[in-house]
């Protein structure tokens, strides 16, 4: 940080990613809660020598740098404060009110969440606006979901296998599956998800996995394993900043089946809600002529269905489709950077089996390409190269469209933490 760049933040509105302390001559013990907070959610700035009043910044310098300093840097290194080491180096500016040190808070990796204080996990704290909020329970549980290397949608499930899958919809994938490999296609239901391992052996009997349930589990399966809709799809006839009509949507779509079931659902409601009427494959579950809107709308709800946290019971994922934005919401962090997000390769997943089983048959992309092909058919329509962010503030994609009926928007914007194939 320079003298420039603080003047910026003393003179905006906003400070999510920055907290501002007097400590002329010592650090205040609430700062660490902020040290945990950027490290949680996605990094910061503290700044000491900036006094705040009512709201109000006012340079007032560090008396003590030596001292502040030390000690600050100290604590951080010495992993008995937090539960991490965390290096960093100050950054020294020198105002006309006196010297100001700034120091950069990385976010921690995923396997290092949640940091917390005093050896206390219920001492994690998340970013939220300008404040750090002490994580709730559940936001604990998402935390140490993550920082587990080990693919969630690996655990087993306490359910029956002789009635806990959907025969149509192991059928219609094994179908899809043989047409690229044939040399599993005498082998039992059972057998076959086992050698995927979507159904694994624990405590000497074979048990479904939550990936088999999401991919194909029985309606009643499916509700027991997830207490909440797959995805809930609205069209609202409004645009994305305006208040919400009394009649909140003119269609809604709630998928609550299996993943294949609730692909065709999807799929369904959106052509019956697009502009450009256009026939499915019922083989393939895809358009018969894949058009660059119907390739954004598939890449983003693909994926919307991969990357989901599957055991966030507490939020559902939504599509909404305002008259000037898409918005594709999703509970669960990516594992990857904005930048990483479009590079090509594999990255971190969520859900590895499900995402394997759906390569395996075609039904997404491969890896690395997801974001990279919205952006070429969102290119091939005319329309400015979409912007990523997602960080909790703006979690968005947008891209500017020309002006006419709801299917050609000003944007289109994925408001969540994606990962993406």
């Amino acid at each position: 940080m320079d003298i420039h760049e603080l003047e910026q933040l003393l003179n905006g509105h906003e400070w999510a990613d920055v907290e501002f302390k007097e400590a002329r001559t010592a650090v205040p013990h609430a700062i660490y809660k902020s040290v945990s907070a950027f490290s949680n959610t996605e990094g910061g700035w503290v700044v000491f020598g900036v006094k705040d009043d009512a709201g109000r910044f006012e340079v007032v310098g560090v008396l003590e740098l030596d001292k502040v300093q030390g000690e600050f840097i100290t604590v951080l290194r010495s992993g008995d404060k937090l539960s991490r080491i965390i290096e960093l180096e100050p950054s020294l500016i020198q105002h006309d009110n006196g010297p100001v040190l700034a120091f950069y808070i990385p976010e921690a990796r995923r396997q290092d969440k949640p940091v917390h204080l005093n050896s206390e996990l219920k001492q994690s704290y998340i970013r939220r606006g300008a404040s750090d909020i002490k994580c709730s329970e559940e936001e604990l549980k998402r935390l140490i979901r993550d920082s587990s290397d080990t693919s969630p949608d690996r655990s087993t499930v306490d359910l029956s296998l002789e009635r806990c899958f959907d025969a149509d919809s192991l059928a219609w994938y094994r179908r899809e599956f043989n047409q690229r490999d044939s040399r599993y296609e005498g082998l039992p239901d059972i057998a076959f998800l086992n050698n995927w391992g979507l159904v694994v052996e624990e405590s000497g009997q074979l048990r479904p996995t939550l990936a088999s349930i999401m991919l194909f589990g029985s309606d009643a399966a499916v509700r027991q394993t997830l207490p909440r809709p797959v995805v809930d799809m609205r069209w609202i006839d409004a645009a994305w900043d305006e208040e919400l009509p009394d009649e909140r949507w003119s269609d809604r779509v709630v998928a609550e089946e299996n993943l294949i079931k609730s692909w065709r659902i999807l799929i369904e409601g959106f052509r019956k809600n697009s502009p450009d009427r256009f026939e499915i494959d019922p083989a393939t579950l895809q358009r018969t002529n894949a058009t660059p809107d119907y390739i954004t709308f598939r890449e983003a709800a693909i994926n919307l269905l991969l990357h989901q946290d599957y055991l966030d019971h507490a939020r559902k994922p939504t599509i909404k489709f305002f008259r000037d934005v898409w918005v594709f919401w999703n509970p669960g962090d990516s594992f990857s950077t904005n930048e990483e997000l479009l590079l090509p390769g594999d990255k971190p997943a969520r859900n590895q089996l499900i995402v394997s089983a759906f390569r395996r048959i075609g039904l997404s992309e491969q890896a690395g390409t997801g974001l990279r092909e919205i952006q070429r058919s969102w290119r091939r329509l005319g329309f400015d190269r979409p912007k990523f962010n997602k960080t909790e503030a703006e979690k968005a994609l947008k891209c500017q469209r020309h002006a006419g009926h709801w299917f050609q928007t000003n944007s289109l914007s994925f408001r969540q933490h994606l990962e993406w194939t």
